[in-house]
């Protein structure tokens, strides 16, 4: 490792795929143009993984007043990445006139609900934090429909192990034939349709700040009781709340370029994944 101090175990619980769980400890003096390039090694150690530690970065993402250098690079790097980021409500870190939260996970594909915590139990400048993952709570389970089907392959394998000779009407010759013949052509057809299918994965996962999912559940909250009730007032405090969540929308927005901008540099080829990025994005923002 060139900028952090890591330990890595990958655990396989039951009905689950392995998960990385990645302790991390990037010291002050490490290079800030290095450090995500040792992120970026653990969280290909597997498909699921969560980065947990004291990363010494500060950015408002993550309830700081001040967006370090490192920070900057670090949020950007999550962006591009699509990992989620959970922090506490408090500060884990305490100095003689400031506090920070600069202990905090990045999580890769695992969507099980948590909870973190920062716990004021030791007499030391940092609080220990717990992360802890509900197992007993699904997840939520992926849209059915969401899926794509090879039709010619259907039609192919279909053809190939299935045969209507078996459904003439002359190999009927009562209600329990009736009955089996429909179950063996369902199971059939559900089964090669389930052949010549897979899943459309949508594996783009936008952070959201928690201000502006709560912005959205009011205006939901306030849309849903004018269509029960029809009252012009809840209307009135609908397309209010509608307004101020575009405003907000708006302005995180811009902040998050504004952040991606700063966090660019040529050492770890941010520079040129953006430029990239600009020339094949239709950027209406930038109109």
């Amino acid at each position: 490792m060139q900028a952090i101090e890591a330990t890595n175990i990958i655990l396989t619980p039951l009905d689950h795929d392995p998960v990385s769980i990645v302790s991390v400890y990037i010291p002050p003096s490490s290079d800030d143009n290095l450090f995500t390039i040792d992120l970026e090694y653990f969280l290909q150690t597997s498909s699921h993984c969560v980065v947990f530690g004291d990363f010494n970065a500060t950015h408002s993402a993550w309830n700081c007043n001040v967006n370090s250098n490192r920070g900057k690079h670090l949020f950007n790097f999550a962006n591009i990445l699509n990992l989620h980021i959970a922090f506490p409500d408090s500060p884990t870190r305490f100095g003689h006139n400031s506090a920070n939260t600069i202990d905090f996970a990045l999580i890769k594909n695992f969507y099980y609900p948590y909870t973190i915590k920062s716990i004021n139990d030791l007499y030391s400048d940092h609080n220990p934090v717990f992360l802890n993952f509900d197992f007993k709570l699904k997840v939520e389970s992926s849209n059915p429909r969401a899926i794509t089907t090879n039709w010619k392959d259907f039609r192919i394998n279909l053809n190939n192990n299935f045969s209507l000779f078996n459904y003439y009407p002359n190999n009927i010759n009562n209600t329990n034939d009736l009955e089996t013949k429909i179950t063996e052509f369902t199971e059939a057809v559900v089964a090669t349709h389930s052949h010549a299918s897979q899943p459309i994965v949508n594996a783009h996962r936008n952070y959201t700040p928690n201000h502006i999912n709560q912005l959205i559940k009011h205006k939901n909250n306030l849309r849903k009781r004018y269509q029960q009730t029809l009252n012009p007032f809840y209307k009135t405090l609908c397309n209010r709340a509608q307004a101020n969540l575009k405003k907000e929308l708006k302005i995180y927005s811009n902040d998050t370029w504004n952040a991606r901008l700063e966090a660019l540099n040529t050492t770890d080829n941010s520079l040129w994944e953006a430029q990239r990025f600009l020339k094949i994005k239709d950027l209406k923002f930038l109109r």
